[in-house]
Order: C-alpha cells, then structure tokens, then sequence
C-alpha cells in the first residue's frame, strides 16, 4: 500500500486497489451505473454528451473507456 492524492478531490488515501479515493470510488460506481444505462437507452450519444449530461470529466470517461468498462 502507498500514501497517494486521489486525483478526482486531491485527498491523500491509501492506495490499495484502486487508484481513487474510498469517497470518490463510491461516487465513481454511481456515476458508472447511470452512464452505462444512459449509453444502453441511447448508443448512439457521444462521449461529449454524456460528460455535459451526467457532469462527469471527459478524463474519468476516458478511464473507464481505457479499461474497458464502457
């Protein structure tokens, strides 16, 4: 385990096994659930789209996307 700052809320955490925070893990999974029933109802809404509906960063998208959640 290593002492990092969360990159979403600059908090310093211990680093177990994800790369956030406990609080914005928690937040993240919310986020993640409305995104992907968002993208089920609606394929065709682009990236950009779901970053302004949901206000989540095209970065933390970009994660997600990178390792294959969405």
């Amino acid at each position: 385990m290593t002492v990092k700052n969360c990159p979403e809320c600059n908090q310093i955490f211990m680093q177990k096994q994800y790369d956030v925070c406990p609080e914005c893990y928690q937040q993240d999974l919310t986020n993640f659930q409305k995104v992907r029933a968002c993208i089920r109802e609606t394929p065709a809404i682009t990236i950009n789209g779901i970053s302004k509906k949901f206000n989540i960063s095209l970065e933390t998208l970009l994660r997600w996307r990178r390792s294959g959640r969405i």
